[in-house]
């Protein structure tokens, strides 16, 4: 039997987990361009009444985000699956001095514990809804993030691109001196479904040994938010055209990593481009 649960690989990964942002340009951009839409979308914070706004990082994973989202004043509810990536956040959040701002806690986005309309603006940022691999259990995922929004709130969304991983691993087919038949079938099958899991490992055999997932095109995560009450409003290709190249932008003269900044900024918005990056993210309104 194929162990692929999302909770285990994150909890054996968990400081890597934290670290993936910064590991290569590709991810840099990921990280920069998500939080320079948060901060285009986030509203300000109040300090001069006494509020600050209150944000729920969904999925928060090692806490990379919520950091980010307290140094800049918001009151963050922080919630992971994973104990071990929760235990990671807290952890973090102290020695970049901001544990007063950020409350970590294990939940589950499925059956989020928190009040109806308790949040200024939500985050799911990083892929929390690939792993949820049940069709039906994402739209209840939806449901909660639309839930303990506000009205009026931005709710933003990232995930991992169906076509953008199966562009990676074509790449990999591609370097294989002896690929196996398998994993060609089994990209035909990712491609047509975007899903990644056990019963689909043991259809077609092999084993990555990463989570389960389902990826995703953008006009169907679009639906999924528009069907459970979120309208979006904005897509944004994370990597844009420099997904997948990680090591060929590793190590490049600072005016070649310049260029392939300038050339992603530039797409930022893309839409055809968002698909064919390794992360999108939807920018949505409760």
């Amino acid at each position: 039997m194929v162990e692929m649960d999302p909770r285990d690989y994150y909890a054996e990964h968990a400081d890597r987990e934290f670290e993936r942002l910064t590991e290569s340009l590709p991810k840099r951009l990921e990280w920069e361009h998500t939080v320079a839409t948060l901060d285009d979308l986030l509203p300000a914070p109040r300090p001069g009444d006494g509020r600050r706004t209150r944000v729920l990082d969904a999925g928060g994973g090692p806490g990379r985000y919520s950091i980010w989202l307290a140094d800049r004043g918001h009151d963050v509810a922080h919630c992971d699956l994973t104990p071990e990536l929760v235990a990671l956040a807290r952890e973090k959040t102290r020695e970049a001095g901001v544990a007063d701002r950020v409350r970590a806690a294990e939940a589950d986005v499925r059956d989020l514990p928190y009040a109806d309309d308790a949040f200024d603006a939500v985050c799911s940022l990083g892929g929390v809804l690939n792993h949820v691999v049940d069709a039906g259990e994402r739209e209840r995922a939806v449901a909660e993030l639309r839930r303990v929004a506000r009205p009026g709130a931005p709710v933003a969304v990232s995930v991992i691109s169906r076509v953008g991983g199966a562009r990676y691993t074509l790449k990999e087919l591609a370097g294989d001196d002896d690929p196996d038949p398998s994993r060609s079938e089994l990209l035909a099958h990712y491609a047509r479904t975007g899903d990644f899991t056990e019963a689909v490992v043991e259809r077609y055999g092999g084993d990555d040994g990463w989570a389960a997932h389902h990826a995703f095109r953008v006009a169907e995560l679009e639906a999924l938010l528009d069907s459970q009450g979120l309208a979006p409003e904005r897509v944004v290709a994370l990597e844009g055209a420099t997904a997948g190249l990680h090591e060929e932008l590793d190590d490049v003269p600072e005016h070649v990593a310049d260029a392939a900044r300038d050339v992603a900024d530039a797409w930022r918005d893309d839409r055809a481009l968002a698909d064919a990056s390794e992360h999108f993210l939807v920018v949505a309104r409760a």
